[in-house]
């Protein structure tokens, strides 16, 4: 009888070892995903130079061991400032890109009067270029200009 006792402790042992362990590897996905899913809503605010470059970069916090704690990334911030700094190029300079946006886009050519080289630009023309693109540098185009209004003013006297 107690040598069907103690086989019968063993057997509960046992069991009772693969529940605890089955519920750790439980708690550990469960970490993960929810780990996953507040970096994934976090990258969502940052923009990467390309795909490949936020995955490197996700792989890297995942493998930094940073912690969550109520949905957020504890040290996430911080980690990111430091990866800016070591790896820019994997993350898209928000001025630069800002900067870009707002300069000049020439698409096609105008037919007629053009704005190469010895071409004549009208001031209702280049006024329209400014209001279209207000980062535009007319300057070049308005020495010449201020210089033959001038000139032509002061021979109608």
């Amino acid at each position: 009888m107690e040598l069907i006792q103690n086989r019968f402790r063993k057997i509960l042992k046992e069991w009772q070892k693969k529940a605890e362990d089955a519920e750790k590897d439980y708690k550990e996905k469960l970490y993960e995903r929810d780990f996953s899913d507040a970096l994934g809503k976090e990258f969502e605010t940052i923009k990467f130079s390309s795909e490949a470059a936020k995955k490197q970069i996700m792989n890297d916090v995942k493998a930094a061991g940073l912690k969550l704690h109520d949905g957020k990334i504890l040290g996430l911030n911080d980690l990111i400032a430091q990866m800016k700094e070591t790896d820019a190029s994997a993350f898209v300079d928000e001025s630069a890109a800002k900067a870009k946006e707002g300069a000049a886009k020439f698409t096609t050519p105008k037919t007629g009067s053009g704005t190469g080289t010895g071409s004549h630009v009208s001031m209702t023309e280049l006024m329209r270029m400014k209001n279209e693109n207000p980062n535009l540098d007319i300057s070049s185009y308005i020495q010449g200009k201020t210089s033959r209004y001038f000139l032509t003013r002061k021979s109608y006297g």
